[in-house]
This record gives C-alpha cells, sequence and structure tokens, in this order.
C-alpha cells in the first residue's frame, strides 16, 4: 500500500497515504483498531493504534476500567478488589512518535511495527498481543510530516534535496 518498504532509501510517505496504510491494516486484521482522536492544526486526522490480542480487543472498555482503578488506588474498597484489577488487568502501553517531522524515522517505524503487530503469528507477538494493550500515536506532527514529505519528494534529485522545507512545520510555533 505505500509502494515501498519504509526504510528504503529516497522514500517518504505522507500522512493521508500512512492514514489510509493504517486504516486498511486495521480493516484487515483483528488486533488493531483505527481511532481518530481529532484534527490537526491544518485539519489532517490525528490518530491512534490500538493493537492487542482480539480477545483484549473485545474487552477493551473493561481493561480500560481496571487500569484506572489501579492509577487511583482510593477507589479501591478492598485489597481482594486490588488483587482482582491485577489479575484480570492486562499492561496498557502508549507510544507517541514523530514529534519531529524531519526526523523522517519516526513516522516511518509505526507503519513497520503496526504491521508486525498485525500479522506476525509467532509464539513471542502472541505473548506480548494477549498481555499488553498498546495505544500506538504514529506521529504527532502529521502536518509537518506532510510539508517534509511534499517537499522531499519536490526537490529529490535537485540540488534542493535535502534541504529544510521552506514553510513553518507548524503553523503556530515554527517547530519542526
Amino acid at each position: 500500500m505505500l509502494g515501498f518498504e519504509p526504510g528504503d532509501d529516497r522514500k517518504l510517505a505522507d500522512w493521508p497515504t500512512l492514514v489510509r496504510y493504517y486504516q486498511a491494516l486495521a480493516a484487515a486484521s483483528n488486533r488493531m483498531r483505527y481511532r481518530e482522536l481529532g484534527k490537526t492544526t491544518l485539519g489532517a486526522p490525528f490518530v491512534a493504534l490500538v493493537i492487542s490480542s482480539p480477545q483484549n480487543l473485545r474487552r477493551l472498555d473493561r481493561l480500560q476500567q481496571l487500569n484506572a482503578k489501579l492509577a487511583d488506588p482510593r477507589t479501591l474498597k478492598t485489597s481482594r478488589e486490588a488483587q482482582e484489577a491485577v489479575r484480570d488487568g492486562k499492561t496498557i502501553v502508549l507510544v507517541t512518535s514523530g514529534i519531529h517531522s524531519n526526523e523522517v524515522g519516526g513516522h516511518l517505524t509505526p507503519a513497520v511495527l503496526a504491521y508486525r503487530l498485525a500479522s506476525d503469528t509467532s509464539a513471542a507477538t502472541r505473548e506480548i498481543l494477549d498481555n499488553v494493550v498498546l495505544w500506538l500515536v504514529p506521529s504527532l506532527n502529521p502536518d509537518g510530516v506532510t510539508i517534509v514529505t511534499r517537499w522531499y519528494n519536490h526537490t529529490l534529485g535537485t540540488a534542493a534535496e535535502g534541504t529544510d522545507p521552506p514553510e513553518l512545520y507548524h503553523h503556530y510555533t515554527g517547530h519542526d
């Protein structure tokens, strides 16, 4: 779907392409859910992928409730309730990536990780998926991803290849 293997020399994917990739991957796998959390400054989808075993995804709301109890022990009435929450819950991990849009590995690596967790059938991957709920935010700066990719593709093969785009990465701060 990307048209190249992430990490290939001189190949980048813009944010709309990555979003379509994540949507297709989630549609094809019972291990992943695609969530649009909102819109970016420039109106692009700001997304998270929830990746775990199908069994864990079916009871995601319950796992989040158990995690919330463990995060605030004042909500636990008895030690037995705490033990049950630990026993029945799963480790919830948040991974954010791609804050600096000119560090292109940061917005391509999540595509590789998501694919591997959604498709690999090894015992090690199954163990991870059975015990962890991963919230993967593949880019904290989708607008910058598109700006950098568009400029890179425009200058590919020219003397300007590899230079910074002549526009702000973020319209309010100017930071990449």
